[in-house]
Formats: C-alpha cells, structure tokens, sequence
C-alpha cells in the first residue's frame, strides 16, 4: 500500500467530498477580499467559554488556515480513504460523525482544564483549524487492522508501507503544541469508538434510511468511475482480485519469515505448497504440448 494507489475516489465519495470541500475552503480563506472573515474559524477558548460562541467548534473543523498543514492533511485524508472502502461510506460517515464529536468534547475539556483549572501560564487558547479529530481517528484503526510487512531497513529500522504515513502524521502533530493536544484528542477518540465506551457506536451512527436517500440521490453524482489501468492488479472476478492480493501477502510474509531466520542463523527450508505443485505441473504438460506441435511443425 502506498500514496501511488491508483484506484482514485472509486467508491469513496465520503473522502472525496470531505477533500474538495477542504480545498475550497482551505482556499477561499486566503483571498483578500475575505481575510476578515478568517477571525470566525479559529477555535478560541475565552470567545466559546465566556462570549457562549459554540458555533466555533464546528466551523473551526471545516478549513486549514494554515498551508502546510492543508497538505499533510490533505495526503492524509486521501490515502486513508481505504477505510470508507473497506467500511462502505455509511460505516465511514458514522464513524467521523462519532471521532469527531468525542474530539470536539475532549479538546474542549482539556483545554478548559488547562487554561482555567491547572492555572497554565502559557498561551494555549487556540486550537489549529483543521479536521485533526478526523484524521488522527483513523490513525488507530489503521496501526490496529492495517497489516505490518517490512519492505527494508534503515541503519537497522524497518521500513514498511505505513512509515510515510506516519511520518505525515507526526508532522502534522509536531507543529505546535495545540497541535499535539487536538492530534491526542482525536487519537483517544478513535480508541474510545474502538472500545465502544458509553456505546457510542449505537448512540452516534447514520440512519439506514438516510444512507440509502444520500445513495440514490447525492451519491450519484459524487460517484467516481473503475481505475482502467492495465497495469493494475485486477482481475475477471472479485475471487480473483483476493486471490492475488494473498497470494502478494504471501509472498511478502515468506520472505520477511526467511530473513527473521537467516538473521537468526537458523536455515530455512522452504515448504513446496500443492498448489504451487500442481501449477508446476500444468505448466510442464503445457510446455511439453507446445514442443509436440513444433516438432511436427
């Protein structure tokens, strides 16, 4: 799995939706004529506490106000789109609907408490704009279900096909302080939907029948047509596609099984499937049939 996926938004119009509307926002900011308008997206603590402006919460989740951040944001966002994939956009949707709720709460809460209960001398009144609760979310999910397979080293550390995301991520996170408080916060809230606390699953989740007008309605129009790469891993059938997808797990699992073990010095003796047996064969009576239709030739 890498950034070069070239599936696109094919059946992800969640994530699609959620990016185009970050790029226009993210953009629209930043025109002159609207720079005024920026001071109602920052999330300030005194302004929702004592001035009762809630509406911050929400609108502060909607835009990057910051360039770099849109970035690493963005590529974050559509590589982990695999999970509406692997969800379905209904699942998907419930699932930022919840994370994102619980972050609002928890960034909130630890703020509050820092600010005005520990007595904190240090400016942390503002929180980064940007869908942070989103994102780091789906950071626990993916460390949990996304398998680890090794591809290299370096100077001794493995590097797999999750280090770039990552490293994506602890940029994102290392950018500030608030920065690091709204990434742990949505990174808690991941886990606590993991665990289902208080049955958050059951409470917070789209209705099937608000699913299914969004899918005859909205989601025709967001829908996004099959890659036609020939050069991609597809095949005739869907059994097909799953059957060389493990077959590359396999594959990657056997050679990092072999180098544990000529790390270790113990020999490794390969063990000769059926499978591979019998495609040996076909292949030999093949080969021997086209010989036999040469030499008449």
């Amino acid at each position: 799995m890498s950034f070069l996926n070239i599936s696109g938004f094919y059946k992800t119009p969640l994530t699609k939706t959620l990016l185009g509307s970050l790029m226009i926002g993210s953009s629209v900011v930043h025109f002159p004529f609207l720079l005024s308008y920026k001071k109602f997206l920052i999330w300030d603590l005194v302004k929702i506490v004592e001035e009762k402006e809630v509406w911050r919460l929400l609108l502060s989740k909607l835009v990057f106000l910051d360039i770099k951040d849109f970035v690493c944001g963005s590529m974050l966002l559509f590589y982990l789109r695999l999970f509406e994939k692997r969800y379905g956009s209904q699942k998907f949707a419930s699932y930022i609907l919840a994370t994102c709720a619980l972050s609002i709460v928890l960034e909130l809460g630890v703020m509050y408490c820092l600010t005005y209960l520990a007595n904190i001398q240090v400016n942390l009144s503002h929180l980064p704009s940007g869908p942070f609760g989103i994102i780091f979310a789906l950071f626990v999910p993916y460390f949990c279900d996304i398998p680890r397979v090794a591809h290299t080293t370096i100077l001794g550390v493995p590097v797999t096909g999750k280090t770039l995301t990552y490293l994506l991520g602890f940029q994102l996170m290392s950018s500030s302080p608030e920065a690091a408080i709204s990434a742990s916060c949505g990174i808690i809230a991941g886990v606590l939907y993991r665990l289902n606390f208080f049955w958050v699953r059951k409470f917070i989740r789209i209705p099937n029948f608000v699913g299914s007008i969004f899918k005859a309605t909205v989601g025709r129009v967001l829908d996004s047509s099959p890659p036609t790469d020939v050069d991609a891993h597809t095949g005739a059938t869907l059994e097909v596609q799953r059957q060389m997808q493990m077959e590359q797990l396999e594959q990657q699992m056997l050679w990092n099984s072999m180098r544990e073990m000529r790390n270790r010095g113990i020999p490794y003796r390969p063990r000769v499937s059926r499978l591979l047996v019998a495609n040996d064969a076909a292949v030999r009576v093949t080969l021997g049939k086209s010989r036999q239709v040469c030499m008449r030739w």
